[in-house]
């Protein structure tokens, strides 16, 4: 998103403008107002109501069934209520300690990591090798180019890229400061 300024009105979050020293400033710095007060945008922990209920009631619903929302101490209860039963029940090997979430500089805001170490905490889980990207081109790329070096091998360097390519095509985020 990147940094910004933030004016805010009447206690709610008015506008925002990119900071004054970034000389290449997000787009998205705009948006940032209305994402953050989006009717679409999860305000509070939610469960699923017939679950809620009942924890032993019928998977079928999955999907139709409205979600209730719950203040964060039930929640938080919730949770470890279920993680201390699938570990008694079946092992910490059932807990899968995965995440693509969101993530941003340093460990502090790198969801898997805080994942990890509570569920580590509590007793264990199954961990992860490589990451969705990365496992994908390990085994895609021998049969579209012959082999993973495009992944595992030597790099180019964005700046030779930049100076001899005639086009370039990105898919996904890339961030200009990259080249």
């Amino acid at each position: 998103w990147g940094s910004f300024e933030a004016a805010i009105e009447n206690g709610r979050l008015d506008r925002t403008r990119p900071f004054r020293r970034d000389r290449n400033p997000s787009a998205l710095t705009d948006v940032i107002p209305e994402a953050v007060y989006a009717s679409s945008r999860v305000r509070a922990p939610a469960v699923r109501e017939g679950w809620l209920e009942g924890r032993a009631s019928s998977r079928r619903e999955r999907g139709n069934e409205r979600f209730v929302e719950v203040d964060w101490e039930t929640a938080l209860d919730l949770v470890s209520s279920e993680l201390a039963r699938i570990r008694s029940d079946f092992g910490a090997e059932a807990i899968f300690g995965g995440s693509y979430g969101w993530s941003s500089a340093g460990r502090l805001h790198h969801a898997r990591t805080l994942l990890h170490r509570m569920l580590h905490a509590g007793g264990g889980c199954v961990g992860q090798v490589t990451n969705y990207s990365y496992a994908a081109g390990m085994v895609i790329l021998p049969h579209v180019v012959g082999n993973a070096d495009p992944v595992s091998g030597r790099m180019t360097d964005w700046r030779a890229i930049v100076e001899n390519a005639g086009l370039m095509v990105f898919f996904g985020g890339i961030n200009r400061r990259n080249f």
